[in-house]
């Protein structure tokens, strides 16, 4: 997405730091100072300004300078420093600050971006008829931070530099080509659009609803929020849905999802969508870590070899062209070309994405305060022009809680007093901070808990203003410590003192360390914020029920800017059989008593109907207590692990995909969502006890708070969330129309309220569920699919 492109009238409309920052990538991706510094030379920017003026110069002039080039209509605005007339002649300033640093040449030589404001500035000016009969004398002024008396540079430009007239005409010949070969692949696009459809030769019962609501929210500038049963092909609808849209209008389409699984099934379907002939660009945004060349945990520009010169890289190589001609760019592939052009994949990445028609990432690029892409978000015109798809959207309010969850730790507090003794001021403003944990600490002790609920007197040594002005007299080189510590401050000085009744103050022990922390509750206004600013958001997933429920946790407005649909289950009614096995008690506390009984009936089970059973449990703990028990039972099992790397991952889906076995995995984990098991011996799945969270501080303080808000605390906190966990792992099973399964739901919990109330319609049989008998006979004559269809 080219923001500021009228594609109609072939008109960019853009500042003139944006149309700068767009010719020019970043010479360097090493800091040169903090943000705190940036912060104080912005101040020192305007007192210099201030000062001027009462020499007569007036500041910050807004003009406009508009010209064609190769067909582009160039529309550029931007305002001037500080302007003084003196007879006929017109004075202009454009007042830049430099850090104070030793790497500084004295006099500053005048950077090229510099030069090109300057030279804007002086052709809006001769276009302007209030100024156009005025000698122009334009200035570049450097002022240096941190000295006394202020270090001031003052350096004429001589505008009749051929030098700096070419760097100019190039920069506006280069954003025209840009935007021309753009237009052309449009054009293009726009021609394969007359032929698009869907991808597949055969819709799946419900696709057809899907597609049509997709494209009523975005051709609405609307809403959606959208249940559709595992198997239903919600992937492929959607994207089918909302692409011809997308392109006509150009908007950017971020494909938002928790997990990599997920990542490869929009992989498929994009290659699909290519192959048909719509040739989308794609770009799959992954972590910086994971993508870190010189494995670089910490990612410290200063010691990446992938850092320094950046632009120079990037431009003589050709990488970004030669990424945007394949049109999907994987984590692979963007890897492999950044280390031929010897360049951060993550950083090249960013810059890709503004040339791409879809973005795949995870959701902290949209909503995480911290890493969401600026360079889309930030700007209301910017996010104006973004869509989202949300995959399996019921997990993102969780996820959510930890975004706007800012913590502070003591062990960096006291790292950091260690490091910096020597900074007086600074270490004063540690100690108000040193104080209250001693205090949390003690009450911490007699509670003799882990976590605890702090007291609404507790006062936070906020202390902006003198945080601000000590952390500006600390080194320009910053530690990870003492980033992570101000970026803990900050988040707390943004949410302040009293947050309202959505936070609650945290304090709880970690290992040796002590860790303060506003606790979410509810995200919902959050999420909101951004959604509303975007064009159109979709969410969709196979456990958005209660619908109401998950449209408020999402943020999502309760109006007719908000579409709700249920998609019904596209099976036939014989594809799952489902059983409650209510003979087992498998609340927390009968565990232990009635373990072996279950490890029993899982082989009784298995012996009945041979063949690859799945079995999903509520934690790791149950799991490993019945896996202990099969083990001297003469039975083939295998079972999930805690800290799977990614290679015993495929390894564990390949042994079930070939295998006759009892898989033992844990619900709500990754073998439970957004797995295909290709698996022509798979019979049934057995699901060991609603998969409740844990019981602790934070459940009760959500129970509480939905409670107090007017809801059933208990329903949203616990059943709801542990019963979606249920219908995921359920999930696994039938994915099409051929499959027969069996789902087995053992605990006498499945056979009341309010878990009874929330199993899906098409589980139930002419209206009820049996329970399963004693003997097992509904399994054994249950007539499973022959061919093995996946």
């Amino acid at each position: 997405m080219i923001t500021g492109y009228n594609p109609e009238t072939k008109t960019f409309s853009v500042s003139i730091t944006e149309l700068i920052a767009f010719r020019r990538l970043p010479v360097t991706l090493v800091p040169s100072e903090t943000p705190l510094d940036l912060r104080a030379r912005n101040r020192l920017h305007s007192s210099f300004q201030r000062k001027l003026c009462k020499e007569g110069y007036e500041r910050e002039i807004s003009v406009e300078y508009c010209r064609n080039v190769d067909g582009i209509n160039f529309r550029i605005s931007g305002r001037i420093d500080l302007i003084r007339e003196s007879g006929n002649e017109l004075e202009i300033i454009e007042v830049k600050t430099l850090p104070n640093n030793t790497e500084m040449t004295v006099p500053p030589t005048p950077q090229v971006g510099h030069l090109l404001q300057l030279c804007f500035y002086t052709l809006a000016l001769r276009e302007n008829e209030q100024w156009n009969n005025r000698h122009l004398k334009p200035t570049l002024t450097y002022i240096v931070s941190g000295t006394k008396p202020l270090n001031r540079f003052d350096t004429a430009i001589d505008m009749s530099d051929p030098l700096i007239s070419a760097e100019w005409e190039q920069t506006l010949i280069r954003i025209a080509g840009i935007l021309n070969t753009e237009d052309e692949r449009r054009s293009v696009l726009m021609l394969e659009l007359q032929t698009f459809a869907f991808p597949y030769s055969n819709f799946r019962p419900g696709q057809k609803r899907m597609i049509d609501l997709s494209v009523e929210a975005v051709n609405n500038s609307s809403n959606l929020i959208l249940q559709a049963p595992t198997g239903t092909g919600k992937t492929a609808a959607v994207l089918t849905g909302v692409m011809p849209e997308v392109i006509r209008k150009r908007l950017a389409l971020f494909f938002l999802t928790a997990k990599n699984t997920h990542k490869i099934i929009v992989l498929e379907t994009v290659e699909l969508i290519i192959h048909n002939a719509l040739n989308i660009r794609t770009i799959f945004l992954t972590a910086r870590e994971q993508v870190c060349l010189s494995n670089n945990s910490s990612c410290n520009p200063v010691e990446c070899p992938f850092a320094d010169k950046f632009a120079s890289r990037v431009e003589s190589s050709g990488v970004i062209e030669r990424l945007l001609d394949s049109l999907v760019i994987t984590r692979d592939n963007l890897m492999k070309e950044a280390e031929k052009a010897e360049v951060c994949p993550f950083e090249l990445g960013l810059e890709l994405a503004l040339r791409c028609d879809v973005i795949v990432c995870d959701y902290n690029y949209a909503f995480d305060p911290h890493v969401y892409l600026h360079r889309f978000f930030d700007e209301k015109t910017t996010s104006g022009m973004c869509v989202l798809l949300i995959d399996e959207a019921a997990n993102l309010p969780e996820r959510a809680r930890g975004y706007y969850s800012p913590e502070i730790k003591l062990s960096l507090i006291d790292h950091l007093q260690n490091a910096l003794s020597e900074n007086i001021q600074f270490t004063k403003l540690l100690h108000p901070w040193i104080d209250l944990f001693d205090t949390c600490s003690s009450l911490l002790r007699n509670q003799h808990s882990l976590e605890m609920s702090l007291p609404e007197d507790v006062i936070i040594p906020l202390q902006a203003v003198r945080w601000k002005k000590a952390i500006s007299s600390l080194p320009n080189r910053w530690s990870d410590e003492l980033r992570s510590l101000v970026r803990s401050v900050n988040d707390f000085i943004r949410i302040g003192p009293e947050p309202g009744e959505r936070y609650k103050l945290l304090f709880r022990s970690d290992g040796a360390d002590r860790i303060l922390q506003w606790f979410c509750m509810d995200p919902a206004e959050h999420l909101g914020d951004r959604i509303k600013k975007c064009y159109s958001t979709l969410a969709f997933s196979a456990t958005l029920n209660p619908i109401e429920y998950y449209r408020e946790l999402l943020g999502l407005p309760d109006d007719d800017k908000t579409i709700r649909e249920e998609i019904p289950w596209p099976f036939p009614s014989e594809s799952l059989r489902v059983l409650i096995d209510p003979t087992i008690d498998t609340r927390y506390k009968y565990r232990m008593e009635t373990a072996y009984m279950l490890a029993q009936k899982l082989l009784l089970i298995h012996r009945s109907v041979h063949g690859t059973w799945l079995v999903f449990f509520p934690s790791y703990a149950y799991l490993e207590l019945i896996a202990g028990i099969l083990e001297g039972m003469n039975i083939s099992f295998i079972s999930q692990v805690r800290g799977m790397s990614a290679d015993e991952r495929i390894e564990f889906i390949t042994r079930i995909e070939t295998g006759n076995e009892l898989v033992l995995v844990v619900s709500g984990g990754i073998f439970s969502e957004g797995v295909d098991f290709r698996c022509s011996t798979l019979r049934g799945a057995v699901v060991i006890s609603p998969s409740l969270p844990g019981i602790d501080l934070r459940a009760e303080l959500l129970r509480k708070y939905y409670t107090d808000s007017g809801h059933d605390g208990f329903l949203r906190t616990m059943a709801i969330p542990g019963m979606t966990r249920v219908i995921q792992a359920a999930g696994r099973l039938v994915r099409s129309k051929t499959q027969r399964r069996i789902l087995i739901l053992t605990g006498r919990r499945f056979g009341r309220p309010p878990y009874f109330d929330l199993l899906p319609k098409h589980w139930f049989s002419d209206g009820k569920i049996n329970f399963l008998s004693g003997e097992l006979s509904q399994l054994s004559d249950f007539e499973f699919n022959k061919e093995g269809d996946a």
